[in-house]
């Protein structure tokens, strides 16, 4: 199959309209219909279930439609740096990161390497780990910046780790942990009967962790990324769970407890799919990683 069929497949898809994806696509109906009878034919399987006036993924459907965006993507990654190559500007970093941002320690590790490299540009794709694991197997992104108490799978290479801790995040004024002092740890079971605010790629691990010392957490609030986390917690209402680095922390007028445990140790990861080849920029950025005294740099 052709790229322009896969780009006709993901309109219609998206459209969740033959007649609709027609219009947008400047082709006739007629045409773009047996194109895509002609696609199913090839694969063996509909791809599409036929309502009088719409069309919705099959299972079968589902799975080519993000194949397609991928073989997109990198069709349109191939182009950017090649016409990058050609102006002579420099090569793109494509780099995914889970929704962890604003965080000190990536912040500073922009900063150096835009001092070593200061014509490099960045490409972020800001998703959640599994998404963003998704799109380095697929070659949408080259290394992937994520979160994660666990090791990854073995298919992903290590190139460096952040170890950073569990911390419950608080305001000044918040009724809960009111005893403690800043900087007090705390175990995990005073945290029971508190309304949590945790990121998503955490939650069901704080889930695990309080149902093994016998309760279950009030958790209150899930949200995608670690500002959205701080703001909930920033009303006074809850008290936010967060992976933190501990030279990292932010000076916001919030008060930080570690959770005592080795269990709440969690690893941040950059990563790359085993077997394949690094840009020349992907490969800057591994030297910029390396040289963070904060970062564990892994075995080339």
């Amino acid at each position: 199959m052709t790229t322009t069929q896969y780009r006709n497949f993901v309109a219609v898809a998206e459209c969740r309209s033959i007649t609709g994806a027609a219009k947008e696509l400047l082709i006739a109906q007629p045409a773009l219909t047996n194109q895509i009878k002609r696609m199913e034919e090839e694969v063996g399987v509909p791809l599409f279930i036929r309502y009088p006036r719409s069309v919705e993924l099959t299972d079968a459907g589902k799975v080519f439609y993000r194949s397609a965006r991928s073989i997109l993507q990198i069709e349109e990654n191939m182009g950017i740096e090649i016409s990058n190559l050609s102006n002579g500007d420099a090569a793109t970093l494509r780099l995914g990161i889970s929704l962890f941002m604003p965080d000190p320690s990536f912040r500073k590790i922009l900063l150096d390497h835009y001092r070593r490299y200061p014509d490099v540009m960045i490409s972020l794709h800001e998703k959640n780990t599994d998404q963003i694991l998704e799109e380095l197997e697929s070659g949408i992104v080259e290394l992937a910046a994520v979160s994660s108490p666990k090791r990854l799978p073995p298919k992903f290479r290590i190139v460096a780790t952040l170890n950073s801790h569990l911390y419950a995040c608080h305001t000044p004024d918040s009724p809960f942990l009111a005893d403690k002092a800043p900087g007090e740890p705390v175990d995990l079971s005073e945290l029971e009967g508190i309304p949590l605010s945790a990121p998503r790629s955490l939650y069901r691990y704080i889930e695990e962790f309080c149902n093994g010392v016998g309760f279950v957490p009030l958790i209150k609030a899930i949200s995608d990324s670690r500002h959205a986390t701080f703001q909930l917690a920033e009303c006074g209402n809850m008290v936010a769970i967060l992976a933190i680095y501990a030279d990292a922390m932010e000076s916001n007028g919030m008060i930080y407890h570690p959770i005592r445990g080795e269990d709440m140790n969690n690893q941040r990861y950059f990563a790359m799919l085993q077997g394949r080849t690094l840009s020349t920029a992907a490969q800057n950025f591994v030297e910029t990683l390396k040289s963070q005294k904060f970062y564990t740099s892994a075995n080339p």
